[in-house]
């Protein structure tokens, strides 16, 4: 069965992790999952940093921060 996933390379991974094998041939349907399995971890942790910057924003807006003791 053929699968018509588009192949990227991926460069970031060689900057990051430069003493890893820069590259190895997987399936393109291997390819697919892994990279929709990164993008949701991308999406995962921008949601998790959004959220810890308005918990931060209410606690100084209620003075419940050690920043806004502090002031």
């Amino acid at each position: 069965m053929m699968d018509h996933t588009q192949l990227e390379l991926d460069f970031e991974g060689c900057r990051t992790a430069p003493k890893t094998p820069s590259c190895q041939v997987v399936e393109f349907s291997a390819f697919s999952l892994a990279r929709q399995a990164r993008l949701q971890q991308k999406r995962e942790a921008e949601k998790a940093q959004l959220v810890a910057e308005i918990v931060k924003s209410v606690e100084h807006i209620t003075g419940r921060s050690p920043d806004a003791e502090a002031m």
